[in-house]
């Protein structure tokens, strides 16, 4: 346009002629580019390409995203792509940050590569403020796609969205998970858990358990609430009653079932019981562990029963990592750029935590929850021993589910890993016989059974079986405050935990049946977990009858007790332990085998200092030897304990309700120390030779040297192992010639060598010996 200058004044004239609205912007200068570079288009466009899964990551943690995918490629047989972000942005966003670019790269890929991808991971964190208003772009490396309502309830952000790729639909065309990395440190511990999951298991029973954890009628400030009363736990119920097979081995966190407590110190009330029980399930290992009830980012329930700055430091699972699923609000929300939400610190946990998590990235209705939480096993059990990709179920259970909750589905994502399949096992354990078939107290009983491939084929190769014997299900009524009721089942007691070892595809184990059990019931169960080197399965029989009567057993003695602890050979009264020792006591009743029901003052409990108010019940620490129903090993952490001497107390009974007790003295030293104690050589004077003695609270590396009186080294023994406890060393009484020492007082120094939490701790005693001719 021409422009006139008069003064200050510039003016133009536009006819307008056409219908085309025009906008006029008026500048001094322009702003020039740094640079001009031709852009060398990547391969995203080769419909040659072909892919199970892409993951999706920016350039910064390409490395350990390479690292993912090779390992998905030896694993699982896939085809991986691993793309920059900043280069989908350039080829199909025009270098705008614009998530919608994102899912036109998806749907690119979806409806032109020559292998359609079923799998996306966005292997990187994301925030709500993408235009970085306020966070600066922190860690904001990959975008997540955000609406604009205003109201809470409407508001999410949607992982899925970039799924929505043919069709004018919501519906997921393939699945999505993200991992929400935000440095190089967290990529690898994500890296390194996935892979240990899939390649590396830790086996055990835990692979065959899940706990389902519910809320109750308690909300803000301890006031029950009619509504949730009857949601949560009704909910959580018919999910473990319809959608979950019965090989699963139940746990079930009811807080309805824990007492309250009120205090003036704490707004509202608190369930500990509860709070200590679900750590427990976490840390003895749980396949999945489902939460029903109220929640935000940081915790679960208004009783504060898993909280982010409470317990995230308690979850010690190690291998045992569970898949979390949390019905509930916020607990998902990964994309506040002001914190870490508890469900991105339970992946990354370095000491196990979750492999992955499905929940919620806003606030949620409670019906809906429901609906999705069981619709997603309805499809994650599809085949029960060939079970769906956490993703997959993700996608087929939203298939499912009415379109009126759609919104509320949207919030759901996967945290982690969409393509991993849960470790459920995968083989078949059938019990042929419980004989004789119904239970009758103090009663041997014998459980047979056989092991088969998926396919039908008998499992040929040895392993071993872990065998859970349960009493009836305990039906259990609630009434609330209001004198509303609620009736909801919880597993019965365990009356045997024990192994077998499998050969020919058959196990054989026997057990004694407790005292301590439902008499006349009819809902008895056997729940059974084996394994070997190419081979796990798992397999479950019930509604075993329970005789309304008892056999005869002669029995008036108690089980015997042996106290040890963990890495010793033996353990002496009064011998140092490492602070994180571990208790291993073997009990054994040659007669009625032990008592393990957990019943009412019939646990194996640990009493410490005499303190009766505080003992600490290991009745679920009891396992039963292989192949033995007399004798098992109770393993467990000691309590923390100050350095000093303590007196401990081991009480257990066996299955004719006779109790034994131990009493032993020990000594807590400190953590990361090495104690070298009682040194003595016997006999001193010796004549011809003497043997030294002493204790040690850990494996260590022994040196020995004997001196004059002046300081001359006579003698050198070196590089002796001594073993944690008691510790015998012999010395013939001569020098380093062979020749026999004069009467007199020598000097010996004694040093012992560790490694102890990664640390070479060193200790030493210089005593005195006589020799006498």
């Amino acid at each position: 346009l021409a422009v006139t200058t008069a003064g200050n004044n510039w003016q133009f004239t536009d006819a307008g002629t056409d219908s085309i609205a025009r906008r006029y912007f008026a500048a001094t200068s322009f702003k020039e580019p740094l640079s001009l570079s031709r852009y060398t288009y990547s391969d995203l466009r080769e419909t040659a390409n072909r892919a199970d899964m892409i993951v999706v990551t920016p350039e910064l943690l390409q490395a350990e995203a390479n690292r993912f995918a090779e390992h998905k490629r030896n694993a699982r047989g896939f085809d991986v792509k691993v793309v920059d972000i900043a280069t989908i942005m350039d080829e199909f966003g025009w270098g705008l940050n614009d998530p919608t670019a994102l899912r036109d790269f998806v749907a690119y890929a979806f409806h032109n590569w020559t292998k359609q991808p079923r799998f996306i991971l966005l292997f990187g964190d994301g925030t709500y403020d993408y235009r970085n208003i306020g966070s600066a772009g922190t860690y904001n490396h990959i975008l997540s796609f955000q609406t604009t309502e205003n109201r809470e309830l409407s508001n999410r952000n949607i992982e899925s969205y970039f799924t929505y790729v043919s069709g004018d639909d919501r519906i997921m065309d393939l699945t999505i998970g993200r991992a929400p990395i935000q440095t190089e440190e967290e990529a690898t511990r994500f890296v390194d858990k996935t892979i240990q999951y899939e390649t590396n298991p830790e086996m055990g029973i835990w692979r065959n358990t899940m706990t389902m954890v519910a809320d109750d009628e308690y909300v803000q400030n301890g006031t029950a609430k009619s509504i949730d009363f009857y949601l949560h736990t009704p909910q959580a119920e018919g999910i473990m009653e319809n959608d979950i097979p019965e090989y699963i081995i139940p746990q079930k966190v009811y807080l309805m079932n824990y007492r309250a407590i009120r205090s003036s110190s704490v707004l509202g009330i608190r369930k500990p019981d509860a709070q200590n029980a679900l750590i427990d399930a976490i840390n003895v290992g749980s396949l999945i562990v489902n939460y029903v009830g109220h929640g935000n980012p940081t915790l679960w329930a208004h009783e504060r029963i898993f909280v982010q700055n409470e317990d995230l430091s308690k979850i010690a699972n190690g291998a045992k990592q569970a898949f979390f699923v949390a019905a509930t609000c916020d607990f998902g929300r990964f994309d506040d750029p002001g914190r870490q939400s508890f469900t991105e610190e339970l992946l990354f946990h370095e000491n196990g935590g979750a492999i992955g998590i499905l929940t919620a990235s806003r606030v949620v209705y409670s019906n809906q929850n429901a609906q999705i939480n069981s619709a997603f096993y309805r499809q994650l059990f599809l085949d029960e021993k060939n079970l769906t990709s956490v993703g997959e179920a993700v996608m087929l259970a939203r298939l499912t589910l009415s379109s009126s909750s759609i919104v509320n589905d949207e919030k759901y994502t996967i945290i982690g890993d969409p393509s991993i399949i849960l470790a459920a096992p995968g083989s078949i354990a059938r019990v042929s016989s419980v004989n004789p078939d119904t239970l009758l107290s103090l009663n041997t009983t014998a459980i047979t059974g056989d092991l088969f491939q998926n396919t039908g084929e008998r499992i040929e190769t040895p392993g071993q079986v872990d065998v859970l014997v349960y009493d009836n299900e305990r039906e259990v009524t609630y009434t609330a405050e209001f004198n509303s009721s609620v009736r909801f089942s919880m597993p019965g007691n365990i009356l045997f935990r024990g192994k077998g070892s499998v050969e020919n595809g058959r196990f054989n184990t026997s057990f004694i049946v407790p005292k301590d059990l439902t008499y006349g019931g009819n809902n008895a169960s056997v729940k059974i977990y084996g394994y070997g080197d190419d081979w796990e399965a798992s397999g479950t029989i019930g509604n075993i009858p329970i005789s309304s009567s008892s056999a005869v057993l002669q029995d008036a003695e108690g089980p015997e007790i042996e106290i040890n602890f963990t890495g010793r050979e033996s353990f002496s009264n009064g011998d140092p332990v490492p602070a994180n020792a571990m208790i291993s006591a073997t009990l054994r009743d040659a007669l009625s085998g032990i008592n393990v029901t957990g019943e009412v003052g019939h646990k194996i409990t640990l009493t410490v200092d005499n303190d009766t108010e505080n003992q600490y019940d290991l009745t679920q620490d009891f396992v039963y030897f292989e192949n033995d129903h007399l004798a098992g090993k109770v393993v467990a952490q000691l309590p923390e304990l100050a350095v000093g001497f303590h007196q401990g107390e081991l009480k257990a009974w066996d299955n004719s309700n006779n109790s034994a007790k131990l009493s032993f003295d020990f000594q807590i030293t400190e953590a990361g120390e090495l104690v070298l104690r009682d040194v003595l050589n016997y006999p001193n004077p010796f004549t011809d030779n003497t043997t030294f003695t002493f204790l040690l609270n850990a494996d260590a590396e022994i040196d020995i040297a004997i001196y004059t009186v002046s300081g001359r080294k006579i003698r050198k023994m070196e590089s002796m192992f001594g073993t944690a406890g008691y510790n015998e060393i012999f010395w013939d009484g001569l020098d380093e010639d062979g020749d026999r020492l004069g009467n007199g007082i020598y000097l010996y120094r004694i040093q012992a060598k560790a490694e102890i939490d990664g640390k070479t701790e060193k200790t030493e005693f210089i005593g005195k010996a006589a020799i006498n001719y």
